[in-house]
Order: structure tokens, then C-alpha cells, then sequence
């Protein structure tokens, strides 16, 4: 089953092109000075490497790290459920 994702910016990707994802922390450094305080927020986007080599942003937001976790284990949850019944777009823009 082909399933896309629609960027918090609007942006279509079909998830077959996914070759890998991760989390980055805009500004690490003010991070490190909190001792890894969960509840911190920090400017934090879930990227997208694709099989064209470029890296395109999926989600970004100021957040706490716990909630960039949630957000990205949903995306890894979309990605890996294969069941008939599973919806095939998972819809970024509205999650605030």
C-alpha cells in the first residue's frame, strides 16, 4: 500500500522514497546547559533523508523532547503498520 505524509508545511512525500529519519535539535548547546531536562523546550524538527539524498523536514516545532518523541513514534508507527483497515496518509499540518 503506497502511503504519503504531508509535512507540517504542506509538502506530499511518498514514504517509499524514506530511507531514513531522525530528530534534530536546533540549538543543542542550550539543551546540554538544561542536563537533558525533558520538559525544556527547544526548537526540534523530525527530518527525512530521502533516496534522492536530499533531507526534507517532516515536522518542526518548539517543543519539549518528550513530546518530539511522541511525535516521531507516531510517524515510525504510520510507517511500519501494514493492516488493510491502517489509513495511507498521515496528516502533519494539524498536529499542534
Amino acid at each position: 500500500m503506497k502511503k504519503i505524509i504531508i509535512t507540517k508545511s504542506g509538502m506530499a512525500i511518498n514514504t517509499d522514497y524514506i530511507v531514513e529519519m531522525h530528530i534534530r535539535d536546533h540549538h543543542p548547546t542550550d539543551t546540554i546547559e538544561h542536563n537533558g531536562d525533558k520538559s525544556w523546550r527547544a526548537h526540534y524538527s523530525i527530518e527525512a533523508t530521502l533516496s534522492t539524498c536530499s533531507t526534507q523536514p517532516l515536522f518542526s516545532k518548539v517543543t519539549t523532547a518528550e513530546e518530539i518523541q511522541t511525535t516521531y513514534d507516531d510517524i515510525i508507527k504510520f510507517l511500519v503498520n501494514n493492516e488493510e483497515t491502517s489509513t495511507s496518509v498521515l496528516d502533519l499540518r494539524d498536529k499542534e
